[in-house]
């Protein structure tokens, strides 16, 4: 499965060795990590809402979760332009300063 051309992997942080991000105009929408204590894989879904709305999804392998990452999106893109464009719209709003 190919994820939609306006969708992009990234690097979350300058020693991933692969991009863990998937991103949609600089907004994070998922992120796939491993855990430290115990190794084991997980997907972090939402990333661009508040932390409370984020789904957290443990991963068989690193392969497995990022296969699933691109499905979700597939699935939910629609929702994540509408999510990600009102984010964007509301950052531009907060650029503007009144008049003095």
């Amino acid at each position: 499965m190919e994820l939609p051309s306006d969708f992009k992997w990234r690097q979350a942080a300058s020693y991933a060795q692969i991009p863990d991000t998937i991103c949609l105009d600089g907004q994070c929408v998922a992120r796939i990590s491993q855990r430290v204590d115990n190794l084991k894989w997980y997907v972090v879904l939402d990333r661009h809402l508040d932390d409370r709305r984020h789904k957290t999804r443990f991963c068989e392998t690193q392969w497995t979760g990022r296969a699933g990452m691109e499905q979700w999106v597939i699935r939910h893109q629609d929702r994540l332009r509408r999510e990600v464009a009102a984010i964007l719209a509301e950052k531009e709003v907060g650029k503007i300063k009144p008049a003095e």
